[in-house]
């Protein structure tokens, strides 16, 4: 596959519900330095039907499910980018995502990994606040748990083929698990602009109510 500048993965479960709005804000200013791979992991629901109607825009791929990690790391070993990313299903991004963080990309060569702030959005799209991500401190990161990049982080490639990618075992953290590991050899820039939407509802996994293994997978990765 001919390189290209960026490549933004999106993972698909049982996502008919917000998938149109998220595709729509990723394609209204996709331009030719940027691939978009879009997985569906095995939805049971319109996901597959949905995307098909994007498949001259886009990459389309239908796998049996896998999680999300693993259909990450699927859509990563695929890219033909330089740096990768990746969006959730029912995210999205805000105008001028991809001409701010490329613009970023050239005037700082030296970062590997670079994430902007973000808005909290409800289940009908509408804003609750915005969320300026703190800048990287390592200390923050090891000692404090924060987990200072959200949606809308990209990485160069060279940070997936040494980590590996998400871990599939770990179900709430493989986020947090990526930049701890990534922490200890790349760099990492915070971009002080709102670029991205992370969508808070009851099917999101991350508000779904705790359980023992849960609670307990943030202190095992620790």
């Amino acid at each position: 596959m001919v390189s290209m500048k960026l490549t933004l993965v999106i993972p698909c479960y049982n996502a008919e519900k917000y998938l149109v709005k998220t595709l729509t804000s990723v394609l209204r200013e996709k331009n030719d330095e940027v691939e978009v791979i879009a997985i569906n992991d095995g939805s049971k629901d319109d996901t597959e039907k949905i995307l098909e109607l994007y498949r001259d825009k886009i990459q389309i791929i239908h796998q049996a499910n896998a999680g999300q990690a693993a259909t990450l790391n699927c859509g990563w070993k695929m890219a033909g980018g330089e740096w990768l990313g990746y969006l959730s299903a029912d995210d999205e991004l805000k105008s001028g995502f991809f001409q701010t963080m490329l613009r970023e990309i050239g005037q700082y060569p030296q970062i590997d990994i670079f994430y902007p702030d973000y808005e909290l959005t409800d289940e009908n799209s509408e804003v609750l606040r915005a969320v300026p991500t703190p800048d990287f401190v390592l200390a923050d990161l090891v000692v404090n748990m924060i987990c200072q990049p959200g949606p809308g982080a990209i990485f160069i490639q060279k940070v997936f083929a040494d980590l590996g990618g998400w871990n599939p075992e770990l179900r709430q953290t493989p986020d947090f698990d990526f930049w701890l590991r990534a922490s200890r050899k790349f760099s990492f820039r915070r971009v002080p602009q709102v670029l991205a939407q992370f969508r808070v509802h009851e099917d999101s996994q991350s508000f779904q109510a705790s359980n023992s293994a849960k609670s307990e997978e943030p202190l095992r990765l620790m």
